[in-house]
């Protein structure tokens, strides 16, 4: 079902990203703000000439704290296009065997957690499972859209 994550830490927990939806990770690459973009919205990287948003991963998942310093950034694709999320550190990519993963409890599935795919038992610890298709909201990528096409 999950298949092979890269397994990232933010705020003392860990999160996965199907490897497949991984482009690159990279270390402190520079973002610009923009006024106007969404709250979670970190600004935006030059990747490769491409503009590409970058989400503060502890203001989406309203995690306490902020990104650690020597941030990370993980560029992964979704369905609107490529989007960095900051990350405290690559912790692993590997495998996930299917008699470790678990679905979200539906006391837990709610608006503000359909980013969530599931859960992975791994190492004695648990580690949710991110659809990089579903952290932003429609509205979130609209804004983004319009602030692109606008700063064109």
């Amino acid at each position: 079902m999950f298949g092979q994550q890269v397994i990232f830490s933010a705020a003392n927990q860990s999160y996965g990203f199907d490897s497949m939806k991984v482009r690159t990770v990279e270390s402190d690459y520079p973002i610009n703000t923009i006024p106007g973009a969404p709250d979670c919205i970190a600004g935006f990287a030059n990747f490769r000439g491409e503009i590409i948003p970058v989400c503060d991963i502890y203001k989406k998942f309203n995690l306490r704290g902020k990104v650690a310093d020597g941030m990370n950034t993980i560029f992964v694709n979704t369905n609107e296009g490529c989007l960095g999320c900051l990350v405290d550190a690559i912790t692993e990519i590997g495998a996930v065997g299917e008699d470790l993963q678990m679905t979200l409890p539906l006391i837990a599935r709610n608006d503000k957690t359909n980013y969530v795919d599931g859960i992975i038992r791994h190492k004695n610890a648990l580690v949710t499972v991110v659809n990089p298709d579903k952290i932003l909201s429609p509205e979130e990528w609209k804004t983004i859209h319009a602030l692109l096409k606008d700063s064109k």
